[in-house]
């Protein structure tokens, strides 16, 4: 989507999502995604599922033009 990254414009608008994605203990992880549905234990807060969707949301609309 970035171009090998020579698409300033859209690397500026993907870079909350690439850097949320590279976390390795972001929400996105696999790990974390499963501990979310299958633990008990495990929570988030509403003010945290509202930023990472906010981070996120550019690059599923990227992915759906």
């Amino acid at each position: 989507m970035t171009r090998n990254i020579t698409d300033r414009a859209m690397k500026k608008v993907l870079h909350l999502a690439m850097a949320e994605i590279e976390k390795a203990d972001g929400f996105l992880s696999v790990t974390s995604l499963n501990q979310l549905v299958h633990s008990p234990k495990v929570s988030i807060k509403d003010t945290h599922i509202c930023t990472l969707f906010g981070n996120v949301f550019p690059l599923l609309e990227a992915m759906n033009q």
